[in-house]
């Protein structure tokens, strides 16, 4: 059998159901309200964007002139 590189397609769904799996387990085993779920996310967002700055701003002082 010849093997071949995934798609992006497949990987793409591949992601999208794990994610929905994953959440599915979570909200089975955490009981958390949407509210919460949403202050969860915004902060990990507001941190990504965090360490994303902080990275931009420390590249540049990387480089040799």
């Amino acid at each position: 059998m010849k093997s071949h590189p995934t798609d992006l397609l497949s990987l793409v769904f591949g992601l999208l159901f794990l994610g929905a799996a994953g959440w599915w387990l979570t909200a089975r085993l955490i009981p958390l309200d949407l509210a919460t779920v949403g202050w969860l996310v915004a902060g990990g967002l507001v941190a990504l964007g965090g360490v994303g700055i902080a990275h931009a701003l420390t590249s540049g002082r990387r480089r040799k002139p």
